[in-house]
């Protein structure tokens, strides 16, 4: 009997199951983050408070969360953050503030309170 390692296949599929897991991950935080900035804000007058996530007004943030995979040949690697456009500079000063508004963080809460869980979905696939 003998068992035959072939890497270049071996690595392959890895990576394959690798990339699968990392975006079911990253798919887990972006409805995580979605749900921690969904407190209602409708008309504007009751802003979030210092340190707190942000509030709904208009959801031009919420609905520009996003996330992404890539693979390369050094491995897979996930991001989590604000796309590019309208809401990408605003959720940057939300996140870490101004000289005149404190942060109002959303997206490192969100991997800090869900890092557990998104590390045990990249290693086993499992939500």
């Amino acid at each position: 009997m003998s068992v035959e390692w072939k890497p270049n296949k071996h690595n392959k599929i890895l990576l394959l199951l690798l990339e699968r897991n990392v975006g079911k991950a990253m798919r887990f935080a972006e409805g995580e983050c979605k749900e921690l900035i969904s407190r209602g804000n409708v008309t504007g007058m009751n802003p979030s408070s210092d340190g707190d996530p942000p509030k709904v007004v208009t959801g031009v943030l919420r609905s520009s969360i996003d996330t992404e995979v890539s693979r390369d040949s050094l491995g897979v690697s996930g991001y989590l953050g604000v796309r590019k456009g309208a809401a990408e500079n605003y959720g940057f000063w939300l996140e870490f503030g101004t000289s005149k508004m404190a942060a109002r963080p959303f997206l490192r809460p969100t991997l800090a309170n869900n890092k557990r869980k998104i590390l045990d979905m990249i290693g086993k696939g499992k939500r």
